[in-house]
């Protein structure tokens, strides 16, 4: 995630140059944030006896399932921005 943070503090640079770009740190940590909310909510649950072990360990599975789709999902995205950038400065440099 962290990766991705960056990559798109990177990106928006050279896609926007004269936008106000964000701290990459910030933005990790308040994703994390989210992140920590979900699964404590999880353990609220469980503890409450809402569900049971299994329904927690779906939950998790599920939760691990979103965010790495969002993340494959968003560095096929970067990749190919990263690849226009990479064109567009191999051409100026010839």
């Amino acid at each position: 995630i962290l990766i991705l943070v960056y990559w798109a503090d990177i990106l928006k640079k050279y896609f926007h140059p004269g936008a106000r770009r964000s701290v990459p740190m910030y933005t990790f940590f308040a994703l994390v944030g989210v992140l920590l909310l979900f699964e404590l909510a999880n353990l609220v649950l469980f503890l409450s006896m809402v569900y049971s072990t299994e329904a927690m360990i779906l939950y998790n599975a599920v939760l691990l399932a979103v965010v790495s789709l969002v993340c494959v999902c968003e560095i096929t995205i970067f990749s190919h921005r990263f690849r226009t950038v990479l064109q567009t400065l191999g051409a100026i440099n010839q």
